[in-house]
């Protein structure tokens, strides 16, 4: 966690796992690495702080933060585990108070759920790891406000 200078951002990390052996081993745990990739100039003036709600830890006090991340997870997020519907409650607030939430993988599963967005399985199932995925730039620039969808192929 990096302290915070007086004006700067702070920033909540719900941890909702941990990556396994391999993974943690390469890049490290759920918290350093998204400081790592989501901090300006190292974190430096910026306030992180880790919560591991899939353990039971709880944040007194999200509403302080200017943004919260929800990470990745092995467990499922349809899943009806008291602390997913802890979690869920906690973002439909954040929501609410109109916070900055990014959820990754697990995260935006939740989040989306909370939110009564629709969340289904994989077909093809599970997967855990790097996955190559196409980009569609009239996808993306549709979603952002850029038009009509293109005419599927």
């Amino acid at each position: 966690m990096a302290s915070a200078r007086p004006g700067g951002k702070k920033y909540a990390i719900l941890v909702c796992g941990d990556p396994v052996a391999p993974v943690l081993a390469k890049h490290g745990d759920f918290e350093s690495r998204f400081v790592r990739l989501l901090s300006s100039e190292g974190g430096e003036g910026e306030q992180w702080d880790a919560f591991r709600v899939f353990d039971g830890e709880v944040c007194a006090d999200l509403a302080s933060y200017d943004g919260v991340v929800v990470t990745g997870s092995k467990f499922d997020a349809h899943g009806d585990n008291p602390w997913i519907l802890d979690l869920m409650r906690d973002l439909r607030e954040c929501h609410r108070r109109q916070q900055r939430l990014l959820g990754v993988c697990f995260g935006h599963q939740v989040l989306a759920r909370a939110l009564g967005g629709e969340v289904s399985r994989a077909e093809k199932g599970w997967c855990l790891g790097a996955n190559e995925i196409a980009f569609d730039v009239a996808a993306v620039a549709q979603s952002c406000g850029g038009g009509p969808p293109p005419p599927p192929p």
